[in-house]
């Protein structure tokens, strides 16, 4: 289905109104894919194009609006996410850390 090897994947909280089985997976080549599962299978909602490196950590925020990508290399890339409008995914900004990152995790404060 894919040219590139799936390195990490994370799951949209069931939390909101309208989000329903909603995935973010990172891959080898830098791409981050959106897909949906739906009673006829999977569909591709957006795929971006985020890091030149592989993808080593990604994570929707509590509220699933933004999403955090972070690359091997330790730079950490912010994604806006409209729930309401799944194709709606905008770059938010960037920071180029220069460090190995092991785990990323967001605070519920």
């Amino acid at each position: 289905m894919f040219y590139s090897k799936a390195t990490c994947i994370s799951m949209a909280s069931q939390n909101g109104t309208y989000i329903k089985l909603v995935f973010a997976v990172g891959f080898a080549n830098g791409i981050v894919r959106f897909l949906q599962v739906t009673n006829a299978g999977i569909r591709l909602i957006k795929s971006l194009k985020v890091h030149k490196e592989a993808i080593s950590h990604l994570k929707f925020s509590p509220l699933n609006n933004i999403i955090c990508v972070i690359s091997v290399a330790g730079d950490i890339f912010f994604l806006s996410f409209d729930e309401t409008k799944l194709g709606n995914v905008t770059p938010y900004c960037f920071f180029e850390t220069q460090q190995s990152i092991n785990s990323l995790c967001w605070s519920a404060k």
